[in-house]
């Protein structure tokens, strides 16, 4: 009869039993996992942000070259300070980074010798274009105002090596010379006015002359002045 009562004694108490607000049996001692899940679901949070902020920082360094110096000047910061966020973060000396500089840079260097042009990059390459315009996109060479400055500067150096000839400078290229023509217009080497023409009849109604291939080779008035000092340079 003990052992009878022991055994139910023994049941009332493991079994459990309705609980009030605070989440624990009335009479026992309080339990409760919520604080426990909440503490946990904010170590998750903080851990994934900081993967979040290493990613971003990754990405920013990638795309200045690997140069903190210059991070630091785009991000307005102290050297020292993102210097120290770097390596806390583990990015430098890294190997994957550094192999992610140097597909960056390669691809950089194939993307300046095709001009810019992310569809004659991805023929010479014999990839699809939205395979390579990924691949830009992802190392940040795109719409980097210092990538744009580069293929300026590189197409200004060939256009004076061409001696100012427009036509020499696409036969060199083997590119169009419309083509030639639009991207010296388009990094502000040529200055190009509108030519505005007046119709019979008096009439005030005016139109851009557009330029055969033969035409399209600008004359001395079109050129930037800093174009023509460097070309009489080169002369």
């Amino acid at each position: 009869m003990k052992k009878v009562i022991l055994i139910a004694l023994l049941v009332t108490l493991i079994t459990p039993q309705a609980s009030g607000p605070t989440g624990h049996r009335p009479g026992g001692p309080t339990f409760c996992l919520r604080p426990m899940a909440e503490k946990h679901e904010g170590i998750v949070s903080k851990s994934s942000i900081q993967e979040r902020l290493k990613q971003t920082l990754e990405e920013q360094y990638i795309k200045a070259d690997g140069n903190a110096s210059e991070l630091a000047r785009s991000l307005e910061e102290p050297i020292q300070t993102i210097h120290s966020r770097l390596k806390s973060c583990g990015i430098l000396d890294d190997p994957r980074v550094e192999e992610r500089l140097k597909q960056r840079q390669a691809l950089l260097e194939q993307y300046i010798k095709a001009g810019g042009n992310a569809s004659e990059l991805a023929r010479s390459l014999e990839e699809p274009q939205q395979t390579i315009h990924s691949r830009l996109k992802s190392c940040g060479i795109l719409d980097d105002p210092k990538v744009e400055e580069r293929l300026k500067q590189t197409l200004e150096e060939q256009y004076i090596k061409a001696g100012g000839n427009a036509s020499e400078l696409a036969r060199r290229l083997g590119e169009p010379i419309r083509t030639i023509h639009l991207r010296l217009k388009s990094c502000g080497i040529l200055r190009k006015p509108m030519h505005r023409q007046g119709v019979r009849g008096g009439s005030e109604k005016a139109h851009k002359t557009i330029p055969s291939p033969e035409a399209a080779q600008p004359c001395m008035r079109d050129m930037s002045p800093e174009i023509l000092a460097a070309i009489a340079d080169a002369a």
